[in-house]
This record gives structure tokens, sequence and C-alpha cells, in this order.
């Protein structure tokens, strides 16, 4: 099968753990045999300019298994209603030069509805390709999305020829959009090459915690783990915290890290 990803965030040199589930999914069908690609609008906001080399246009070309298609361009600060609408059409604009290179895809596979799923929308009315979307996002339990979202929203659930949620409380977050009926669970996978049992039992001491958030941002509550961490193991040296990730909140979290934690915990 023909698949084309679109992602609503994807790893880039300044940002290489944004999304990078999405790409890891999108390698795993590769590798069951599957022809897959990928396009991303990816605009990057004012803040990274200062991380790793600045560059606008398109882009496309392999990124190991996958045929990758890319607009690097940047998104101003706050200019919602018209970040989603450059978005769209840039997606738009992507499909229609993947497929005049690489064919026209069976299936589009987009990963939440802010905003790959309304951009998917938009490119099946106009080609007639069809799409899945995946809902990933804690936006829905957190009320983060105003009013005026939720047209775009309804658009890309109601006309989805299938909707996943990534667990079941998601699911029941999407009632508003989408009959339950229709909506099916698969989680997020793992890789069990590199997720399994040792061969031999783990020692007893240290108990040790990881904790794997990928992007370290104010979303994730990284704070809120730190602080009831060491409130549960104060004084125990034996447990130890190890934090995964990187994003605009490390700096501080390292700081909260070595104010509440013990010698033997890490960041």
């Amino acid at each position: 099968m023909h698949l084309l990803i679109l992602p609503s965030s994807y790893p880039a040199p300044y940002g290489p753990t944004a999304g990078i589930f999405f790409k890891e999914q999108a390698e795993a069908l590769a590798t069951a045999g599957h022809r897959v690609g990928v396009i991303y609008p990816e605009f990057r906001s004012v803040r990274t300019l200062a991380q790793g080399k600045v560059s606008f246009g398109y882009r496309n070309g392999p990124e190991g298994l996958l045929a990758v298609y890319r607009y690097r361009g940047l998104r101003p600060p706050k200019l919602h209603r018209l970040n989603r609408r450059r978005w769209a059409v840039c997606a738009e604009r992507l499909y229609h030069r993947y497929i005049l290179e690489r064919g026209a895809p069976d299936l589009i596979h987009a990963h939440s509805a802010v905003w790959a799923g309304t951009a998917a929308a938009r490119i099946s009315r106009g080609s007639g390709t069809p799409y899945v979307l995946t809902e990933h996002s804690s936006g829905f339990a957190r009320g983060r999305y105003r009013a005026w979202y939720e047209t775009f929203l309804r658009d890309a659930f109601e006309n989805a020829s299938a909707v996943i949620a990534v667990s079941e409380a998601l699911r029941q977050q999407l009632a508003a959009y989408r009959s339950l009926g229709s909506v099916h669970i698969v989680p997020n996978l793992v890789d069990t090459e590199k997720f399994c049992l040792p061969p031999e039992p783990r020692p007893e001491v240290p108990l040790r915690f990881v904790c794997i958030a990928a992007s370290l941002d104010d979303n994730k509550a990284t704070d809120v783990l730190l602080r009831a961490f060491a409130a549960a193991f104060a004084g125990a040296e034996s447990v130890r915290l190890d934090i995964v990730g990187d994003g605009p909140e490390r700096t501080r979290l390292e700081h909260l890290a070595r104010a509440v934690s013990r010698p033997s915990a890490s960041h």
C-alpha cells in the first residue's frame, strides 16, 4: 500500500524530538513493506531561529526509509487563524508536489486534527484521496481549543474515513466531533526490540524510574513529577529518577531538579 503521512509535527535539526513518534511509526510501516512518504509544512517559531541553521523554502528527498517533502517557513506568533490557513495551503501544495514525482497515495494518514487533520480534509476534497485521522493531542482534555476551532475540527473528524484515538480517555473527549462507536483505539506503538525484559534480572538497587517526556514543555507537567518524586522519596538514596527529553522548559526543569532532588536524582 502507498501511504502518505501528514504529521502535525516532525523532527527538524532545531527540534530533533518533535513528533518523533510520527516518524518512528512511518518507519515501522515502511519496514513492514509499505511504500511510505511524508509531507510536512515545517513552520518554525521565532524563538527557534537561534538554534541550528536557518533555511526556508521547499525541500524533498529520502530521509532514511522515507521520502519526505517539507516546506520550511516562519510562524509569526499569536496569529493563529493566519497560521492555520498557511499550514493547510502549504500542505496541499506539498501534496501536489509529492504526487507529481511519486504518484498518488492510496491513503493519507494524518496525525492530530490541529492542523494535519484539517489539512487532510482539504486535500481529500480536492483530490478524492481518502484519509485516516489519528488523534494524539491532550488539548481536548485541557480545553485548549477555542470556539473558532470548532468548524475546522468538526470538518476534520466528520470527513475522515476512520478516526483513531490513542487512549480511551481521548476517545471519550472526541464525542463532540464523531460518534464514539466509529472511533477506534490504537495505542502508540512501542519498539519491542528496544523495550523488552533484560536477559538477566536487574539489581534491586537502585530502583530506577524513567520518564521519557520527549518534548519538555509546560504541557508535559514535568515540574509536577519532579516535586512529587522528591516528596515521595525524600532521603531515599536507593531510588533514582531519569527524565529524557529536550525543549523550552529544559533549563527551568534542570534548576528545579537541583533544588528539590538528592544527589542521586538526575535529569
